[in-house]
């Protein structure tokens, strides 16, 4: 029969593999191996390992693919088919532990910290508007990775987010750190914002708008066999299914916020619902209101004039100048990279208390206002805000950009210029 079996897990937690106690048939008696590669797709083994209680006669081995000790290719058990029966019936899959998992994320900042040895399953974010065509299994590239090997620059879709925040893609690297680092110049370590997601025939998708990483916790497929030790004979081949999910559930937007809030008249408050968010654990979140820039705005190319543009046609003519800007502005909004507000120019938003805990505004930086507490209570906060426009400077409409944001997870209402 088979061995193909599906194997459902949670991040950082063992997780059995559920072959009972004799699940190798034992008669004739024999000596058995038993096959898992971790190595099929080189993307395998940065997902995680298998763990095996130690059984007399039976034998370990991990074939090795990089000098790295947190990834393994072929891993073998062999000995006895009664006793392997043993060892398999305490076999367990651990997902990797990597630093990602443990950074300090600074809360406020516009992006999220990257751990600084980018190892771990790596999350990139492109507008939902875009459609990709992938599908978790499919291989992709990155823009600035390296495109001369098979080995280098190219990455497994282990989990696809759709809705949640999307679209999100999570990933796993093909190839070993540590040969990656000694043959490949650490190609791995040049995923950025505004990189592009492509495939791999180096067609671009999307530019990305997001990087973050996490631990593993996607999908992925290890083939795997039980074959007679002495004879070589296959006694069982198939594919051993890995489906996993996060330790810490991430929290969600039960209610979409809006893309934007209306204020028709200058010096005037306005009432803005942004949505409400949930949270499986309860945990504590944070809500944050963000305000983009138009393209139509100086300040969306960082300039306050459009005459501060290096190289604008001064002495040109009306269409010259406005064929720059709109070059100047295409450029940038190709990459779809927004430009936020980081002052009070654009209004403000105004401050809500919900039991003790109190919204808090910011006078400089990205993010606009910001509450922390329970789900219910940042649901309250988003359904409480108020909004000033305070003069005819400022947009009859702001575009804004609303977030969930923990020590693990960014959630976003919309990610890019949009």
């Amino acid at each position: 029969m088979p061995i193909t079996r599906t194997i459902n897990y949670t991040q950082n937690v063992p997780q059995n593999l559920g072959f009972g106690a004799s699940y190798i048939n034992t008669s004739p008696s024999r000596n058995v191996r038993v096959s898992f590669n971790f190595a099929d797709t080189l993307s395998d083994l940065k997902m995680g390992q298998l763990e095996f209680p130690t059984v007399a006669g039976v034998t370990v081995t991990k074939g090795m693919i990089t000098a790295d000790e947190t990834t393994s290719g072929v891993t073998y058990i062999e000995g006895p088919v009664a006793s392997v029966n043993t060892a398999l019936a305490g076999a367990a899959f651990r997902s990797n532990f990597f630093e990602a998992d443990v950074l300090d994320q600074n809360w406020i900042s516009q992006n999220p910290a990257v751990p600084p040895d980018h190892k771990g399953e790596l999350c990139v974010q492109i507008n939902p508007s875009i459609v990709h065509g992938l599908a978790v299994g499919d291989f992709v590239c990155i823009s600035t990775a390296i495109a001369n090997s098979t080995a280098s620059g190219r990455w497994l879709i282990t989990a696809i987010d759709a809705s949640n925040s999307p679209t999100r893609f999570w990933l796993a690297y093909r190839g070993g750190w540590d040969t990656d680092d000694r043959y490949f110049s650490s190609s791995y370590k040049n995923v950025s914002i505004g990189a592009y997601l492509q495939t791999t025939a180096r067609v671009n998708i999307a530019p990305i708008v997001d990087v973050s990483y996490c631990n593993p916790h996607g999908t992925f497929t290890v083939p795997a066999n039980i074959v007679n030790a002495t004879t070589s004979v296959v006694e069982e081949s198939g594919t051993i299914t890995f489906v996993g999910s996060f330790f810490i559930a991430e929290p969600t937007f039960s209610t979409a916020p809006p893309a934007s809030v209306s204020a028709a008249t200058e010096n005037s408050w306005y009432f803005a619902d942004m949505g409400r968010i949930t949270q499986a654990d309860n945990n504590y979140q944070a809500v944050q209101l963000l305000i983009k820039c138009f393209e139509n705005d100086p300040r969306y190319l960082g300039v306050t004039s459009y005459t501060q543009l290096p190289g604008y046609p001064i002495s040109g003519t009306a269409t010259q100048k406005n064929a720059f800007v709109g070059a100047a502005i295409e450029a940038r909004a190709v990459l779809d990279t927004p430009t936020y507000i980081t002052d009070d120019s654009y209004g403000v938003f105004g401050s809500v208390q919900v039991d003790e805990r109190i919204s808090k505004q910011y006078s400089v930086g990205v993010v606009r206002w910001n509450f922390f507490g329970t789900p219910a209570a940042c649901s309250e906060a988003l359904r409480r805000c108020t909004y000033y426009r305070p003069n005819t400077s400022t947009p009859a409409d702001i575009i804004v950009e609303t977030r969930i944001v923990n020590e693990r997870t960014r959630i976003y209402s919309s990610r890019g210029k949009e």
